[in-house]
């Protein structure tokens, strides 16, 4: 297990050569992202990235279902066990390896019903087909943190956090670090941790607009307004400006979806496709953005209807221009 903050990530079976990109990558990584990655003992890690050559690689995929460390196979495999775990193409490549250990990651918080794991293997994105529009990641029952479900009063709570919100107020207390506070939104994203009464002798005096909690709660998934988000789900969208540096350190992925957004206009389902990062990330920070004005609704122009063809007398006429141009040029002859 890494240390302040870290995740540890342990390697079984890799080259020397493999082993080397894998530090490097992660070093390149850790520049463009808040999440801290550390290279631990196999038997002390978070993460295992363990060669499906591995003569261990069967059995460990096999008991590797919601246990700890969350296993990542590394190479190619067709076999059962592998399908049921996270797998790394070989050759290492840096948006394969942020894919992989994002989704690892989520599993790591306990989150582990939220990903098919059978799914999990990294290729090229698809193509874009015409589909209906996905349903967007709201929260537990589909209510977001200022839902009238929810108590004008109350509070998410683990064993490393705590976030306490006043719906009326639109404001919250938060204790926990940043990763703590993730592992809690994602908890509540996918139901299995639910709102609670406050004490009524908790001190709101040192309470922080629920807003500051806007970009670090779509990096969890969560989409504090939904309200008015349908207007995007067909449209081609533009980024009018990047989001603050803070908002991009939420999530790993918020920078290639400004990248992508800020050279041209695309539907999200398209963003997706070009960028390689999952809707339930791009759906989120679709959502933030619009709440903070970022985004711009572009009109996509409409294909150029096919030129008529020419009449022959038309065509006759332009020949003997040409004809004529060429004469005075000396480069042809007057027809007899």
């Amino acid at each position: 297990m890494g240390g302040d903050g870290a995740i540890g990530l342990g390697i079984t079976g890799l080259s020397e050569h493999d082993s080397l990109i894998l530090r490097s990558l992660l070093s390149i990584l850790e520049l463009n992202q808040s999440q801290r990655w550390e290279l631990v003992d196999a038997a002390h890690c978070d993460i295992l990235l363990m060669a499906v050559g591995h003569p261990a690689f069967g059995a460990t995929a096999a008991l590797a279902a919601n246990q700890r460390p969350v296993l990542v196979g590394f190479g190619e495999c067709e076999d059962e066990p592998a399908r049921k775990v996270f797998m790394l193409p070989s050759p290492l490549r840096s948006r394969s390896l942020l894919t992989v250990l994002d989704r690892a990651r989520a599993a790591l918080a306990g989150v582990a019903d939220q990903v098919d794991a059978e799914s999990v293997v990294v290729a090229p994105p698809p193509v874009a087909a015409a589909a209906a529009p996905p349903v967007v990641p709201v929260a537990s029952s589909q209510a977001p943190l200022l839902s009238e479900h929810w108590p004008a009063r109350y509070q998410l709570s683990s064993s490393q956090a705590r976030l306490a919100v006043d719906r009326e107020a639109g404001t919250a207390l938060v204790s926990g670090d940043k990763g703590d506070l993730f592992n809690l939104l994602r908890a509540f994203v996918s139901g299995r941790c639910q709102p609670e009464a406050v004490a009524r002798s908790l001190d709101w005096s040192n309470a922080t607009p629920l807003s500051d909690l806007l970009w670090p709660a779509a990096a969890a998934g969560l989409v504090l307004h939904p309200e008015g988000i349908d207007r995007y789900r067909q449209a081609a969208l533009q980024l009018r400006r990047w989001p603050g540096r803070a908002a991009l350190q939420c999530h790993s992925g918020y920078g290639r979806l400004c990248a992508a957004l800020s050279r041209r206009a695309m539907p999200v389902q398209a963003l997706v496709a070009h960028t390689g990062v999952a809707e339930e990330v791009a759906w989120p920070f679709v959502a933030a953005a619009e709440v903070q004005g970022l985004l711009q609704i572009v009109d996509m122009p409409a294909p150029a209807p096919d030129a008529a063809p020419q009449e022959p007398e038309e065509r006759r006429q332009k020949a003997g221009i040409f004809q004529r141009i060429r004469q005075r040029l000396g480069l042809g002859k007057e027809r007899e």
